[in-house]
Order: C-alpha cells, then sequence, then structure tokens
C-alpha cells in the first residue's frame, strides 16, 4: 500500500535503500587441515611450569644449566638434542609440568619454549626468555608434506 504524504509516495514496506552496509552477507568458515590425522608425521608436547617466586627467567635458566655442569646457556644447547626443523607449533590441553622433570628435561623444554612465536618454533631464531613464553604447554607438530598436497 502507497500513501502520498505532500506529494511524495512512501510505501510502509522496508526498501533496499542502497547503504553500502545494506547488501552485506558474512558468513563463517572455520576449517582446520590439522584435523586430518595423516597430516601429522610427529606430535611432541613441550611444557613447563616456572617457579612461583621466579623474577629474572634468565639467571634462573643458567642456574638450572650450571647444575647440567654447563656455564652458558649456548653450552647448554651444544649438549642437548632440540629440534633441527621449523615446526608448527598448537597449543596444548595437557597440564603444565612443574617439579617432575629432570634438570635436563626442564632445560631443554625451556629452550625449545623459548624460541616457539604462537604458530611457529623455529630453530635458528634467538632465545626470547620471558614467564609468557616459559609458562605454557605447546604441541611441537612436524607437517607430513606428501600427505598434506594430497588434500587438493
Amino acid at each position: 500500500m502507497v500513501e502520498n504524504i505532500s506529494g511524495y509516495s512512501r510505501s510502509k514496506q522496508l526498501n533496499n535503500i542502497g547503504f553500502p552496509g545494506s547488501r552485506r552477507r558474512s558468513l563463517s568458515i572455520n576449517s582446520n587441515f590439522m584435523d586430518n590425522h595423516q597430516m601429522a608425521e610427529e606430535v611432541t608436547v613441550v611444557s613447563l611450569l616456572l617457579p612461583h617466586d621466579i623474577t629474572n627467567v634468565e639467571k634462573w635458566l643458567i642456574a638450572q644449566t650450571s647444575k647440567m655442569g654447563c656455564h652458558t646457556i649456548t653450552e647448554a644447547e651444544k649438549k642437548l638434542t632440540l629440534p633441527g626443523d621449523k615446526l608448527l607449533v598448537s597449543r596444548s590441553n595437557d597440564d603444565l609440568v612443574d617439579g617432575s622433570l629432570s634438570i635436563v628435561d626442564t632445560v631443554r623444554n625451556a629452550l625449545i619454549l623459548a624460541r616457539c612465536n604462537d604458530c611457529f618454533y623455529m630453530p635458528g631464531s634467538p632465545f626470547i626468555l620471558t614467564r609468557k613464553r616459559l609458562d605454557r604447554s605447546l604441541q611441537l607438530i612436524k607437517v607430513n608434506i606428501k600427505n598434506y598436497y594430497d588434500l587438493d
């Protein structure tokens, strides 16, 4: 029904009046290629829980490496076998591991976590020794490249 008000015709129905937002449609699409169990060639969980009284993480880690018989962090790194490949990182639902690890495993986990950002473990990057980097539980995922290209 159209009414005539002061010379203009006006509809009682809502019409698209042409604003850019009036023709917008949004869809939320979520996908994770890691849901395919053939993608992960190897998954390793790395976890650490720092003691609450630690204020200087670097001094704490140097104290831990001295218990291994090393004087510096780089000397401890040479003794340990750290992953040599760039790996994907995903949050793990496992609990943080505190005092139940040996000194060698504690230092190894700390050095790995210090080279992990939110997405990747990067073996050539410098160590970032902060509580936020070390106080977490992560999955390191090595992707099976052959299966990745078979997904197409």
